[in-house]
This record gives C-alpha cells, structure tokens and sequence, in this order.
C-alpha cells in the first residue's frame, strides 16, 4: 500500500515508521525544521518530503495522486 503521511509529528513519525516496518510505501510530509532533523534521524531520508503537506505542489511531488491513503497527522488537521 502507498501511503501518504501529512505531519511528522510524533503521530505521523510514529505511524511512517510501523507502516515501513511493514513493507508500505511511505512518503512523510513535514515542513518544520526541528521535526524534519528528527525525521532524517529516524526514518530513511527518501521518504521525506520537505514542504507543507496543504501545498498541492508538495502533495504531486509526494506522489499523492498514485497514493492509497493519506493520513493527516498535523496539530492543525482539525481545521
């Protein structure tokens, strides 16, 4: 399955990492810089995609129109 995570919060990070673990494909969205050092220390650097995950340019960039799911994992997802 191919999956697109929007955050790399501690849920997104969380969830691009067991879906990996599993053999997904998985493309994690993250546009703060102390969050994407984080990730580039804990999960592969080819999975992660600098940018905000609402910018579509981002989202064709991650690959979401061939995507299955897309998890929405932001602090703001609510809004």
């Amino acid at each position: 399955m191919f999956v697109i995570v929007a955050g790399g919060g501690r849920t997104g990070a969380t969830l691009a990492s067991v879906l990996l673990q599993e053999r997904h494909q998985v493309r994690i969205i993250e546009h703060r810089i102390e969050l994407l050092t984080r990730l580039h220390r804990e999960l592969p650097t080819e999975v992660i995609y600098e940018g905000s995950p609402s910018d579509p340019a981002v989202l064709e960039r991650a690959g979401v129109r061939q995507a299955q799911v897309l998890a929405a994992t932001t602090d703001t997802d609510a809004n």
